[in-house]
């Protein structure tokens, strides 16, 4: 079989058909990939078109690189690129799957690792190579996140002669080469049914990461959006563009000399830019302006600060434009990692984390913000360029590239710092330190340390010595924070959010301590100096200057593992009483009642479970799930538990209702239903209002 190096020879000849093998092999997996988190299909086609694009336009360097494995060089372009581009995407909300829901709580290196190995069929060595981590970590992420799926449905063993669920999970991704587990699944049939359902927890997260795409392809209109190369590897340019690069020439050449004294104007108010760095005060419209198919975009202004630096743009042209969405709204360019780049000397530096702002109502009016702090190594150099490339305005396909020079120190303008050290216990639970707020034109940074309270740290420690004693746990996972927090001004206007920074290592057991739990969050957070609608995204007016500011705790949350049995019979009672408790959340009763038929569901058991949540706590919300013993009947369950329906209502609509589900009656049921709570989340009531003034 043809090697796929030897068909990008090809391509850089001017040969598109050459790419179609390159499509044919990847585009499943990048489609699947880009499935994991976004529903919309249209959505998903026109990103997957977007690597093969984008990676077409590196195809060069693929030629400049010593290792010549194509398929190595490919998976690292267009996977970077994916997940930049998925990071920006609005995240679908979990729907009804264990898996689903349990893909979304992992971190994205997490992800990313499963990504590499299940979709893209890489070894561990390679994963490693593309992530920047060592192999055993690679290693140890891949098998730590398998081993806790396993651990969500599946119960310990009751007898104590009997092997833990950890030891058959490692005994199935090894090879099954034991002999003394052998031996004892020889004689040991509770250990063999949970070896069986621990292949199948295993088999289903390899089936979530490959859902079927329906042999959907997108070869057509990916060549359509392609410009060829010519064959000296440049991308070739219509006979328009090279008329008119004719007649540049000529202009330039004959009018050089008319043009000289301008050129002496240009360079005074460069020198002027230099010493001042007010762009508005340098130069005119029309001196930074890329054209291409019919459409101009001109840069007006540029802001640089230490926190957010701006540009501003405007879009001409005479053509029909199409919008694309971004997460400030939509808007005529299309945002992605380097976008903007610092050039210094010969190196290009793309910057990753780029917004933008739409300022006019046509959309053609504009402002790009981005963090030169992004790249530490760099705010050191006095002067750089920055370059602004795009292949896409309004939906055409294009070239637009704008050079701009900077001279950083002189440029840049001042911030305003206020040390606040303001500390907050929330609900006896958390402890939330504003530490400061900066400030400059374009943008706002909070810093924000939350953690565990002492006390509920040992709470949590206590638990999990008792759990671990009970049910051989082998390993200890602190319990994740969700938490979310705005700036807002008097009123309640939120201030759009540009980014946040946040990471939770985990753990052996034999680290943990009260005082060295690893649940500590230190933070950073930038915001824009415009507030936005908290339901479109949009943005709608900026702020004023110096009006008061406030930091807002909008929701925090957390979860840890618990144990939590509940049966019932299968019919009819109105108050069964359950006298569960946990925590001062009490499982009073239990309600079941036989539902009719109805247009869109059979006769069915509707059953409750009511109690009572203690006041000025924390709202706690149970995870359910059916013994695994009776797995065969989730597929027929209108179960509104752990993944369905019940976990995503908010706790706040009724916070006494502890469960919910509905089992249709045609079909084999058990007498007795076994239920099992592995999992409690912890959510902050809506009443509950901190609000701490910044300024």
């Amino acid at each position: 079989m043809k090697h796929l190096g030897t068909y990008i020879i090809e391509v850089l000849k001017g040969d598109l058909d050459s790419y179609v093998p390159v499509i044919h092999k990847y585009e499943e997996k990048i489609s699947q990939t880009f499935h994991l988190y976004i529903s919309d299909k249209e959505r998903v086609e026109e990103l997957v078109m977007d690597v093969f694009v984008h990676v077409h336009s590196k195809l060069p360097e693929y030629m400049d690189q010593a290792d010549n494995s194509f398929d190595d060089w490919f998976i690292h372009k267009a996977f970077h690129y994916m997940m930049s581009q998925i990071e920006r995407e609005n995240s679908r909300r979990p729907e009804s799957k264990t898996m689903e829901v349990f893909f979304r709580s992992l971190s994205s290196k997490e992800q990313e690792v499963l990504i590499l190995e299940q979709i893209f069929k890489l070894p561990f060595s390679k994963v490693g190579i593309f992530l920047g981590l060592e192999q055993k970590e690679v290693r140890k992420i891949s098998l730590d996140v398998k081993r806790d799926f396993i651990h969500l449905g599946i119960s310990e063993p009751s007898a104590h002669t009997c092997i833990n669920n950890n030891d058959i999970f490692y005994y199935v991704v090894e090879g099954k080469n034991n002999e003394f587990i052998d031996d004892h699944l020889e004689f040991c049939p509770a250990c063999r049914e949970r070896l069986s359902q621990i292949e199948k927890q295993l088999k289903s997260m390899e089936s979530y990461l490959h859902p079927v795409i329906n042999g959907t392809s997108y070869q057509e209109k990916i060549l359509q959006n392609i410009k060829p190369y010519n064959k000296d590897g440049s991308k070739k340019k219509s006979w328009k563009y090279q008329l008119v690069s004719v007649l540049a020439i000529f202009i330039t050449c004959f009018g050089f000399i008319y043009f000289l004294p301008q050129l002496n104007e240009w360079k005074t108010l460069a020198s002027n830019y230099m010493s001042h760095g007010e762009f508005y005060n340098v130069w005119e419209r029309g001196t930074y302006v890329a054209k291409d198919k019919e459409i101009s975009l001109e840069i007006t202004n540029m802001e640089v600060t230490p926190l957010l630096s701006r540009i501003d743009y405007v879009i001409e042209t005479e053509r029909e434009l199409t919008e694309s969405y971004a997460y400030t709204g939509n808007h005529f360019l299309v945002v992605k990692p380097g976008m903007i780049s610092i050039k210094i000397e010969e190196d290009l530096i793309p910057l990753e984390n780029i917004s933008i702002i739409s300022t006019s109502d046509d959309l053609k009016k504009g402002s790009l913000y981005f963090d030169l702090a992004e790249k530490t190594d760099i705010v050191g150099h006095e002067r750089f360029e920055l370059v602004l490339n795009t292949s896409r305005v309004g939906g055409v396909f294009g070239s637009w590239e704008l050079a701009i020079p900077v001279e950083y120190k002189k440029g840049i303008k001042e911030t305003e710092t206020i040390e606040l050290n303001s500390s907050n216990t929330v609900m006896d639970t958390f402890d939330i330190l504003i530490q400061k707020k900066e400030s400059s034109t374009t943008s706002n940074r909070l810093e924000v340390e939350i953690d565990f309270t002492e006390q509920e740290k040992e709470r949590i420690l206590h638990d999990f010595e008792v759990y671990k004693e009970k049910n051989h746990l082998h390993y200890f996972e602190p319990p994740q924070f969700n938490y979310s927090y705005s700036l807002v001004n008097e009123k309640g206007d939120a201030a759009l959010q540009f980014s946040s920074n946040h990471d939770i290592d985990h753990y052996d057991t034999d680290e943990i301590t009260v005082e060295g739990m690893p649940t500590k969050i230190m933070e950073e957070r930038i915001f824009h100096n415009h507030y936005h609608d908290p339901d479109s995204m949009l943005a709608t007016s900026p702020m004023k200057e110096g009006e008061k500011l406030y930091f807002q705790l909008d929701d925090i949350s957390y979860t840890e593992q618990i144990f939590l049995n509940a049966e019932f019979k299968l019919e009819e009672v109105e108050r069964l009483p359950l006298n569960l408790e946990f925590y001062g959340t009490t499982l009073d009763y239990a309600t079941i009642k036989t539902l009719p038929e109805d247009e869109s569901r059979p006769e069915r058991y509707q059953l409750k479970i009511m109690g009572k949540q203690p006041e000025n706590e924390l709202l706690k919300k149970f995870h359910w799930s059916t013994d695994p013993v009776e797995e065969n009947l989730s597929d027929k369950f209108y179960f509104d538990s752990y993944w369905e329906d019940f976990s995503l209502m908010d706790v706040n609509e009724d916070p006494n209702m502890i469960f919910y589900l509905e089992i249709p009656v045609d079909q084999a049921l058990p007498e007795t239903l076994k239920l099992q709570s592995y999992w409690v989340t912890y959510h902050l009531p809506k009443e509950y209002k901190l609000k701490v003034p910044l300024n």
